[in-house]
């Protein structure tokens, strides 16, 4: 039994992983000093989404909250998720619907909702990405709104009809009437009311307002910079669309790369930061929820993290799992991996402990065998 699939990524790995940017010779040099020109974005780009892919992501928090709502009737799944929505992350995630139902957000009224927010506030942790309810106030109001909003959304056509157009648009319009909701939560909503068969299935990147991935597409798509940089017009829009989708069958023919355009969105904006913000890596997000579960666990207690440890060790590869390796929060050195030494990081491939000069990694002796 392989539940992680960690058995599978690794055989993968041992075929393809032998040229490359991450097969460089220890001592790569880095793009560092390279213009765009030099650096081979597309090379770097199919790594960075094959590594991620391979444990877990994009999205992995949003695939843990899945599994943790397999089964569960879909209204308690539609709440669950807007609890996930809030804070963007598993550990406070667990807190709100622990604590939290539907029917108690509603009869308790704002101010009292704000109160109990603000005497736990120490027990909810964040990501930086919802900002815009990261307030006890905020949040009051977010839950609210989304407790009476999502009612009837697994009622609606959009979510009972099949993945179309004019769904997609529906659920959009209807998502964006939560307080506290806009362009970057709605479209991963929508993307995990698509796992439970809504029709919800992204089929653009809403380019009039995709201002990082359309970043990246220019880094892969340089004779388009100006289109993608500076053009929001709707020609403009138009083609970032269709340089999008050009973008998902050149890494499928050319790099044996698949994702779909919810993934390639996310993808694009992760390798940016990456590359030019040096902090992004391949299984960043899965090492940031294991500050988001000790921080719930230190206010709750033991229970109210054990589902997501749990789902952890069933969805990643072990060595991806920092609670079991021996760190607890991103390895902020492994951000400047990809431009400072010119290789993509991957823990299926690097011995993190081992490899104290990340300017040459060792690596696992599973690959080199």
């Amino acid at each position: 039994m392989d539940p992680a699939g960690y058995g599978t990524r690794l055989r993968a790995f041992q075929r393809g992983v032998s040229t490359g940017v991450s097969g460089r010779a220890a001592g790569a040099r880095g793009v560092m000093g390279q213009t765009d020109e030099m650096i081979d974005h597309w090379q770097m780009f199919s790594e960075f989404c094959r590594y991620e892919t391979a444990v877990g992501g994009p999205s992995p928090h949003a695939k843990m909250v899945g599994e943790m709502i397999r089964g569960l009737p879909v209204q308690e799944q539609v709440w669950r998720i807007g609890c996930y929505g809030g804070v963007y992350n598993t550990g406070g995630a667990l807190a709100l619907w622990t604590n939290l139902d539907r029917t108690d957000v509603i009869t308790m009224g704002e101010e009292e909702l704000r109160a109990w927010l603000e005497d736990h506030w120490k027990g909810l942790p964040f990501r930086r990405e919802r900002r815009a309810v990261r307030t006890p106030v905020k949040l009051a109001k977010y839950l609210r709104s989304y407790a009476m909003v999502s009612r009837d959304w697994p009622d609606r056509d959009w979510w009972v009809g099949a993945a179309t157009v004019p769904h997609y648009e529906a659920g959009w319009k209807d998502v964006q009437k939560v307080y506290g909701v806009g362009r970057y939560i709605a479209i991963r909503m929508l993307e995990m009311f698509s796992w439970l068969g809504s029709g919800t299935v992204a089929y653009d990147m809403r380019s009039d307002d995709a201002w990082s991935p359309r970043r990246t597409l220019a880094l892969l798509w340089p004779s388009h910079s100006r289109v993608l940089n500076e053009d929001t017009t709707r020609a403009g829009n138009a083609a970032a669309e269709s340089i999008a989708r050009t973008t998902l069958d050149r890494l499928a023919a050319e790099f044996d790369v698949k994702l779909t355009i919810y993934e390639l969105q996310v993808m694009l904006c992760e390798y940016r930061q990456s590359i030019v913000s040096k902090r992004q890596y391949p299984g960043r997000s899965i090492d940031s929820e294991v500050r988001y579960l000790i921080e719930a666990e230190a206010y709750w207690g033991a229970s109210i993290a054990d589902p997501g440890w749990a789902v952890r060790k069933a969805l990643f590869p072990d060595v991806s799992l920092g609670e079991v390796h021996g760190w607890d929060k991103p390895r902020e050195e492994l951000g400047a991996v990809a431009a400072d030494y010119g290789y993509t990081w991957s823990d299926l491939i690097y011995d993190f402990p081992a490899s104290h000069d990340l300017s040459k990694p060792v690596r696992r002796a599973e690959v080199l065998a």
